[in-house]
């Protein structure tokens, strides 16, 4: 709860470069799928 609060909170203010130790989360590749989400949603539409 607590550790995945943090790192939504990271992804959402744009600070992906330190979001510390995700190996405790039950699957830590979920938080590189948010990050790739984040990332594409921040690119200009053309």
């Amino acid at each position: 709860g607590k550790i995945m609060r943090r790192i939504l909170r990271k992804i959402a203010e744009g600070d992906v470069s330190s979001l510390g130790d995700t190996s405790t989360l039950a699957d830590p590749a979920v938080v590189e799928h948010l990050v790739g989400n984040r990332i594409s949603a921040e690119r200009p539409k053309v």
